[in-house]
């Protein structure tokens, strides 16, 4: 039914190219013309295009191409879409995510399926009449190439055009409009014929016709690993998306009997890819400022600085503008002074500019995670600032990884793209085993074997969720997390029941990075609360464009998709193994602070008695056993003090240097100047000097040739 509604929507407006008044005169610049004269020209029946706020989808009234050239001239060619808006709601009319989805014939064939950005030209105001609501009509031109309209058939031009998209406030992805309809238009308008008169008669003439698209519904996973072989509070993050196809399409172009896929060769479409880093803190003073300086350039001499909050000496990084970063070594916890510091422990000395702080969260208690509603929210900035994209002029603090492409990516995976699973390499390849589990680290082992076959592209089957233990063990299974699991298990039931096959397409692995760090005020004091910084990848607007089918005879084919764009950022998790027996013991003792008194007293009075009896028998075997548990670690502290002591003593001898060299420096500048000053002197003096000689030179010459007349 949907489908006849389009049909017949598009067949009511059939007249409208020959109805136009530009079709025979003068040239006119379409751009410059309101969408309400316009449709006056169309001679649109208002009184069927009324407000209705409870229809929140716009319609396609018309795709019309201007001023195609038959003699090649084509300066004053276009396409424009004329917008019907029902709800009224203000549309964000400079958003880089309202686009049209098309594709077109050319000589060569058909081009593949993309989005082109939709310039705005003019909405109505509300003055047109009785049924003219403010917004209800908007008019836009396509985006397109320069060489766009050489590239097309000169007889006829034929438009493929899946679908709108239209970004509205207060939403985080554009509303998709399905069109699912070919344009072809033959003939020319007026002056832009073969004679090229100006009174020549328009032939111009548009047949329309159902366009074949799958449409789909897409949905987000992510997965992230034990441990990474970047180091501590490093791990990676799997993004992937999933999605059902209809058996239909299979039977028609694909393989029924491919095991693995189906048929299913290629998806093709796009995504924007940003990295954002943050602040989560238990300290509301802490998170306040964090909010205060969300997205600026910090300047020195802020309140607060963040710092590691382990070892002795580590690195810390800073921020001061866009051109300029440094870093200042920082030794006995991090106690720096300055503005805002982030630094992390598996490094020591050196400098990595931060840029700014994009996103802070405040939570209670203990921190567990932040859900990826949260943090959407607080990354697009969807209900604080009124349009989604908003947000990305904070969206990335720095570059992406290494090897991806910030910003727009268009992307195309096939079947036979080579293993994500190459692109994860675990911890125990690269740090030693033995020192880590002495300090507490075993858990970044138990990833040590590696991972299995993370195929791009899986086509789900019955045996993936028969006899599962449990959606956390169903989640390492498909490389996704555990809410994801539960997710997609229903998701793929019900696309079942309706004859779709389901397919999870893994399409990134990035960097994810969260560790704890300290908080210090201007005098170097401590912050209370515990505090994290995180640095990780978002994916917004994810689309499919087409899928492309291969048959058993290997035939492949190629099919739209009509699919509303999604967003894919995660969650921010605690870093795994954070905190160990200290955190246990906070844990502990917050359990106990909710007992009953009676049972407090209770349990101290057993404990007292417990301690009594190890004290009364087991003293010497405990004093024993003591030391030697803690003699390596003293061993580990006295080198540690060495370290750190010698490390102090080169600081202060480059100190030294930098002040020597410094004085040595002023001293050449000075004796320079000296110079300079002597040899300016001597340079006047000499001056001076040959101005008299040649004065006297000039006034003996006077004198000789007087004396030479007076002899005549």
């Amino acid at each position: 039914m949907k489908i006849k509604r389009i049909i017949c929507f598009f067949f009511a407006v059939v007249f409208i190219v020959m109805a136009l008044p530009l079709s025979v005169g003068a040239k006119t610049s379409m751009d410059a013309t309101d969408v309400y004269s316009d449709l006056l020209g169309m001679n649109v029946d208002f009184s069927k295009y009324k407000k209705n706020t409870e229809d929140k989808i716009a319609k396609v009234l018309e795709l019309l191409e201007y001023a195609y050239d038959a003699n090649g001239n084509q300066n004053d060619y276009g396409l424009y879409v004329y917008v019907y808006n029902p709800s009224c709601e203000k549309i964000n009319t400079n958003s880089q995510y309202n686009t049209i989805q098309l594709a077109t014939e050319t000589n060569s064939g058909t081009t593949a399926y993309k989005k082109y950005r939709l310039i705005f030209l003019s909405r109505n105001n509300g003055n047109g009449g009785s049924n003219d609501a403010e917004n209800l009509f908007y008019k836009f031109k396509i985006d397109l190439p320069s060489s766009f309209a050489s590239e097309l058939n000169k007889v006829k031009r034929v438009y493929h055009v899946v679908d709108l998209e239209l970004q509205y406030p207060n939403e985080l992805n554009p509303r998709k409009t399905n069109m699912a309809m070919t344009f072809r238009y033959t003939g020319y308008q007026g002056y832009h014929g073969s004679s090229g008169a100006a009174s020549s008669a328009s032939t111009l003439y548009c047949a329309r016709d159902n366009l074949e698209t799958i449409e789909v519904n897409l949905k987000p996973a992510t997965w992230k690993t034990i441990s990474s072989d970047k180091g501590m509070n490093y791990r990676y993050e799997v993004s992937s998306v999933y999605f059902s196809i209809p058996d239909y399409y299979f039977e028609k172009y694909g393989n029924m009997a491919d095991p693995e896929y189906k048929g299913l060769e290629t998806v093709h479409g796009e995504w924007y890819e940003y990295r954002v880093n943050g602040l989560v803190t238990n300290n509301g003073s802490l998170f306040s400022m964090a909010e205060d300086v969300e997205g600026k350039q910090i300047s020195l001499n802020k309140n607060y600085s963040l710092g590691n909050i382990m070892g002795t000496s580590v690195t810390s990084y800073v921020w001061y503008d866009d051109s300029v970063s440094f870093g200042i070594p920082v030794y006995g916890g991090g106690k720096t002074g300055y503005n805002y510091v982030i630094s992390e422990s598996s490094k020591t000395c050196g400098s990595k500019s931060i840029g700014m702080l994009m996103n802070s969260f405040y939570y209670s208690g203990i921190f567990e995670s932040v859900s990826t509603s949260e943090l959407q929210e607080e990354i697009f900035g969807v209900s604080n600032n009124g349009y989604s994209e908003n947000g990305n002029q904070k969206q990335s603090y720095s570059k992406v990884d290494e090897g991806r492409m910030f910003g727009y990516n268009e992307y195309h995976i096939s079947v036979g793209d080579r293993k994500l699973n190459d692109q994860i390499s675990s911890y125990s390849k690269t740090h030693n085993k033995l020192w880590n589990y002495l300090i507490g680290n075993g858990y970044l082992y138990e990833d040590e074997i590696g991972y299995a076959s993370i195929k791009p592209i899986k086509m789900l089957t019955d045996n993936d969720f028969n006899s599962f233990e449990s959606y956390e063990k169903l989640g390492r299974k498909l490389f996704v997390s555990e809410g994801d699991a539960e997710d997609i298990k229903s998701y793929y039931e019900e696309a079942t029941a309706d004859g779709k096959t389901t397919y999870l397409m893994r399409f990134a692995v990035t960097d994810y990075y969260c560790e704890k760090v300290g908080a210090y005020d201007n005098s170097g004091q401590n912050i209370a609360g515990d505090h994290y910084y995180f640095e990780k990848t978002v994916f917004q607007n994810f689309d499919i464009f087409e899928f492309t089918f291969k048959n058993s005879e290997g035939k492949l084919t190629t099919v739209p998709v009509s699919s509303k764009p999604i967003t894919i950022t995660g969650t921010v998790d605690r870093p795994l193994g954070e905190g160990g027996i200290l955190e246990d013991i906070k844990e502990t003792a917050d359990k106990f602070a909710d007992l009953k008194p009676i049972i407090k007293w209770f349990i101290l009075a057993l404990g007292v008695i417990l301690l009594f009896v190890i004290l009364t028998f087991f003293t010497t075997p405990i004093t024993t056993l003591f030391k030697i548990i803690v003699a390596p670690f003293k061993l580990i502290g006295k080198g540690i003090e060495k370290a750190s002591e010698h490390k102090r003593y080169k600081k202060e001898e480059a100190r030294k240097d930098a002040e020597e060299r410094r004085k040595e420096a002023e001293e050449k500048r000075k004796e320079a100047r000296e110079t300079k000053e002597r040899d300016k002197k001597r340079e006047s003096e000499n001056d001076r000097l040959r101005r008299l000689f040649n004065k006297q030179l000039k006034k003996e010459a006077a004198e000789r040739e007087k004396n030479r007349k007076g002899e005549k």
